[in-house]
């Protein structure tokens, strides 16, 4: 029912079942990031996709914080918290490009590596690096934008998103890479050719093509997977909104608490299962985390209004 809608769009849904007003105040190019007010008598709030955001209470410094991937791994690591091991670049402590090349060009890295952009949350900013080379070219380019980058080591484990709305944990769901079936009688490229290739990774799949010894004429086992992008996708091997485990209940609430947030989505690696929470390792905490996929990808019509409900409820109540 809500497959096509945006976040504002469904925040709409949810004010109006709870009898709220709702008014476009500020129209934007792209619908998503239209600014909505939302009010009864009393109070109103100002939400959008982009800024202002979609939590009227997430704090200024939270905002930043978490849009800053350094800063965040930092902060994280003072309060306790398993990150992934990173090397960070800063700017502004090389004077040019050359001798940021020469700085990486003697740096030992186990490789592949993920590049990651300091700023936002954009998952086009992340680039996968099998060689020294690689790095130094991808450096030069965050040279030329006065872009901090940071370096770490792809982990194979696996990922999920977590959650939490003022303390609670709402949504636990697995994530995964996205892949093509093999039917048995396709090549790859045969199979990848249908993926527009705006959605395809094609650095990420040459290294899918070493890791697993296959090249593109090669003919997949029916039911075969091969996964083609290097970013991951929500799925529902795990998904929870209603009995969430409580070993992550716990870890995922004490988490917002230690960092004054209201609300958190957070990606984190769990290597098995959910009971030792001194194995979770955070990649990284969004503090305005969207739900409108929930509908697309994880077949869930009805938890985002839900969940938005909430939020308003909440908000409207004090």
């Amino acid at each position: 029912m809500y497959k096509k809608l945006n976040n504002t769009q469904l925040y709409k849904v949810a004010a109006k079942n709870l009898g709220l007003k709702v008014e476009r105040i500020e129209k934007r190019e792209r619908k998503r990031w239209e600014v909505l007010m939302i009010s009864n008598a009393k109070k109103f709030l100002i939400i959008s996709g982009a800024a202002p955001g979609l939590f009227p209470e997430v704090r200024r410094w939270n905002a930043f914080m978490s849009g800053r991937k350094i800063l965040t791994q930092k902060i994280l690591k003072k309060i306790g918290y398993n990150t992934i091991p990173t090397k960070e670049f800063i700017m502004a402590d090389f004077s040019s490009a050359k001798e940021l090349t020469t700085h990486l060009s003697k740096k030992k890295f186990t490789y592949p590596v993920l590049i990651k952009r300091n700023e936002g949350q954009n998952a086009n900013m992340i680039t996968l690096a099998e060689t020294n080379q690689q790095i130094q070219k991808t450096a030069k380019k965050h040279f030329a934008s006065k872009s901090d980058f940071m370096i770490q080591p792809i982990l194979d484990q696996n990922e999920y998103r977590i959650l939490v709305i003022n303390g609670t944990v709402m949504l636990l769901h697995s994530k995964e890479n996205r892949f093509i079936l093999g039917d048995g009688h396709s090549t790859i490229q045969q199979l990848l050719d249908e993926i527009p290739s705006v959605k395809r990774d094609e650095v990420f799949e040459a290294w899918q093509h070493k890791k697993a010894g296959t090249k593109p004429g090669t003919i997949l086992k029916k039911g075969e997977r091969f996964e083609f992008h290097l970013t991951k996708i929500p799925s529902t091997d795990v998904y929870e909104t209603k009995k969430i485990p409580k070993p992550i209940q716990k870890w995922a609430s004490q988490l917002s608490k230690d960092l004054s947030a209201s609300v958190l989505g957070l990606d984190v690696f769990i290597p098995g299962d959910f009971k030792d929470s001194n194995s979770y390792t955070i990649i990284e905490v969004n503090s305005n985390p969207g739900l409108h996929y929930l509908s697309e990808y994880c077949n869930d019509d009805s938890s985002a209004v839900r969940i938005y409900e909430k939020i308003l409820k909440d908000f409207f109540k004090k």
